[in-house]
């Protein structure tokens, strides 16, 4: 009888003993070999010949292993050919068809890499179209991380299936050489997870790359999770709403009138004047009202509005400093009780502008009503007001005084350490550049360069106009030039003697001009101030700013009107504070002029409103700002 074990050793193979082959079984006291029978095709499936199921190996197919272990149990390499297969198995019921094709053997990994390839694409179809725009509204409440947290499960499971199916095959490659019966162990626990293929990396220190590599990228898999859901990132930004509308107030006229006093003249609306109070007593409160839906609006461009301008200038260098040596009545009392009169000698100081506005002032030790310590007065034609802070006369008297902190020559030329001082201020209308941007609810507003104070020539209906260059086209401009206006290249603002009339909406000149003439400006491009409204406000300026103050009596105050007070600050004022509440003063008005709108006009202003929206992001983009 043929011995079965030779056609799975080979000639020459040393046969398995009951020492060594676990397939030995007793039957009385003999022992006896049963050998290994192989299927019709080569390595399909390794089965004992009496097919119990305990000995089924299932593997892939794979010409030729050898296994060894300390026992010295060796098979030798395995026959692939379908004769070979059939001579070998001695159980006709073990043999099965051929099979056809690569793909019935390796169908579920091509599946799984077919899966690994639709799940990246699935993942740039989802983050790309909702790059740069807000969040997906989809049913359930699906958000994109969750969405990809699905894709990349199912992907990473698909992964580690060929991983392990690859370190699984491996394994047979690993035995064609002797190797010790414990690795078989370690691929298989390699195959089933991080901490196998862990041991495996440390076992094989890369004698075998292609099997480090599949245990390297099963331990890889531990971080597609966290990295996946770096693919997206939400972050604040901004988009546009057109249909969304955003408001900030400004006007291109301004024509307010109180009560009519006389010709050209009448009082100051109740508005401006506490407009006016406001920016002296509580500067900074007046702020810009405006209508902002989202609370995040950026305005494109800049844009102009009627305004106020403030103007100051240090001109102590005028002033003309007069020692008067004079006397004074004093009444005293007598030593019988009754009051006598006193002549007393006294030196005063008279500092004077060259306006005729002066301070006169006496010594500190000599207390008198008629001492002048500050002083100021307008001129409501010219629309200036001028003040002048008094020498005190211990400053002439003692030519060794100084005040309190004055030693440093950075300071000795400020009013305090001078001792006098005097300014000219101006508050007139004008027409400012801003721009603006709204975020979080709060408007921050800037200047956007110098204010125009040029206006043309007061027309029949006494308004007086400017044009903004930039809103001009070449043809409008040529036109001007005809007309006899001066536009240069870097030409901002035109002086303009053409304007409209509030009550008609037609225009309005002086000028013996045709219609075409008149409306060669479009009327939006038109900013224009009511002559007549702005001197009376020159008046009430005048007559708000006008006055002195002095020492009471009893030498423990000042009296004088509030405003002045509020300037003078109980003798600490400086050319500064002066220059700054003349400024809060320009802002309140602004404030103020820029609520004021007629029907008759109308105002165009780009907006384009903005809303903050949480958007998805690529990683590869997140350094690329958001676009507006």
């Amino acid at each position: 009888m043929e011995d079965d074990s030779a056609h799975l050793f080979g000639p020459g193979s040393p046969k398995l003993t009951s020492a060594h082959s676990p397939w030995a079984s007793l039957h009385g006291n003999e022992t006896y070999q049963e050998p290994f029978v192989f299927s019709q095709t080569l390595g399909d499936t390794y089965t004992h010949k009496d097919q119990n199921p305990r000995f089924s190996i299932p593997r892939k197919p794979l010409k030729g292993a050898t296994v060894s272990s300390h026992s010295n149990v060796e098979l030798g390499n395995l026959k692939s050919s379908t004769q070979q297969d059939r001579h070998l198995s001695d159980s006709p019921s073990n043999a099965r068809k051929p099979t056809i094709g690569v793909f019935h053997d390796w169908w579920a990994e091509t599946l799984c890499c077919l899966i690994i390839i639709a799940a990246m694409v699935a993942i740039i179809a989802i983050v790309y179209p909702h790059q740069n725009l807000p969040l997906p509204e989809w049913p359930y409440n699906i958000s994109i991380n969750s969405l990809l947290a699905i894709i990349v499960v199912a992907m990473k499971a698909a992964m580690l299936l060929i991983t392990a199916e690859g370190l699984s095959q491996l394994k047979w490659a690993w035995f064609k050489r002797r190797r010790p019966l414990q690795d078989l162990t370690r691929y298989d626990r390699a195959s089933r997870g991080p901490w196998g293929s862990l041991l495996l990396l440390w076992t094989l220190r890369s004698r075998n790359i292609v099997a480090s590599i599949g245990a390297f990228v099963t331990l890889a898999a531990l971080a597609i999770d966290p990295f996946a859901q770096q693919v997206v990132r939400y972050y604040q930004c901004t988009i546009s709403i057109p249909e969304v509308n955003a408001t900030i107030p400004r006007t291109n006229v301004y024509q307010e009138m109180g009560y009519h006093l006389g010709a050209g003249y009448s009082t100051v609306v109740q508005g401006m004047q506490s407009a006016i109070n406001g920016g002296i007593f509580n500067p900074g409160l007046a702020s810009v009202s405006f209508h902002c839906p989202t609370g995040n609006c950026t305005f494109s461009g800049q844009y102009h509005s009627i305004a106020y301008c403030s103007s100051c200038f240090d001109i102590s260098e005028d002033l003309s400093l007069q020692r008067i040596n004079t006397t004074y009545v004093s009444q005293a009392y007598s030593s019988n009780g009754t009051i006598v009169n006193q002549t007393i000698p006294v030196t005063l100081l008279n500092t004077t502008l060259p306006s005729g506005l002066y301070a006169l002032s006496w010594p500190t030790d000599t207390i008198d009503s008629n001492s002048t310590y500050f002083v100021m007065q307008g001129s409501g034609v010219d629309g200036y007001i001028e003040m002048i802070l008094g020498l005190p006369v211990d400053f002439l008297l003692d030519s060794s005084y100084q005040r309190e902190g004055c030693s440093d020559a950075a300071t000795n030329d400020t009013w305090y350490c001078k001792g006098y001082g005097a300014a000219r201020c101006e508050l007139s209308p004008c027409v400012k550049t801003y721009k603006a941007d709204i975020s979080g609810g709060s408007l921050v507003e800037s200047l956007d360069g110098p204010a125009n104070l040029s206006f043309g020539e007061v027309g029949e209906n006494a308004f007086v106009s400017t044009v903004p260059a930039d809103c001009l086209n070449s043809r409008q401009r040529q036109s001007l030039i005809e007309l006899g206006y001066s536009i240069a290249e870097d030409t901002s603002w035109i002086p303009y003697n053409v304007s409209i009339d509030t009550f008609t909406g037609d225009w309005d000149t002086s000028e013996n001009l045709s219609n075409a003439s008149k409306a060669i400006v479009p009327k939006e491009c038109i900013y224009e101030i009511y002559a007549p409204s702005q001197m009376s406000i020159s008046y009430f300026l005048t007559s708000l700013f006008n006055g002195a103050i002095t020492p009471d009596d009893s030498g423990g105050g000042f009296g004088g009107p509030s405003v002045l007070q509020a300037l003078y600050q109980s003798g600490n004022i400086t050319f500064d504070i002066v220059k700054s509440t003349f400024q809060n003063i320009s802002d309140s008005m602004t404030v103020h002029v820029r609520k004021f709108h007629h029907p008759s006009r109308p105002l165009l202003v780009s907006v384009v409103v903005l809303i903050v929206w949480t958007r998805p992001e690529r990683q590869s983009k997140l350094q690329r700002s958001c676009p507006r």
